[in-house]
């Protein structure tokens, strides 16, 4: 994880938070037991993401990309790409902890 820089809870009670570092440019979850996952990439441009935050009812996800300026609505299923993100970095880089780095 790089320069985390904002964050917010998500519904069920993971921590999301938004790097801002000089790379790729992610939303890296935090589980309640200390476990990092990489959330949701930057796919467009290195530009930081920025005030991730959930809608009321926890069904929409709303984070903007700082250049050049947009807010993203991301709908789920949140569950099962937390699952399956898991999953992935458990596999390639073993169990990953928030007193771990978080790279490549």
């Amino acid at each position: 994880m790089e320069n985390a820089d904002n964050l917010a809870v998500a519904p069920w009670g993971d921590l999301i938070i938004c790097e801002d570092g000089p790379n790729e440019e992610f939303l890296i979850g935090v589980t309640p037991e200390g476990n990092l996952y990489r959330f949701a990439r930057n796919a467009g441009n290195l530009s930081e993401l920025a005030g991730a935050t959930f809608s009321p009812d926890g069904t929409t996800l709303f984070v903007n990309i700082q250049s050049p300026g947009i807010t993203l609505a991301i709908t789920g299923p949140w569950r099962e790409i937390r699952q399956r993100s898991e999953a992935f970095w458990r596999k390639s880089h073993g169990s990953v902890s928030a007193s771990a780095p978080l790279s490549g």
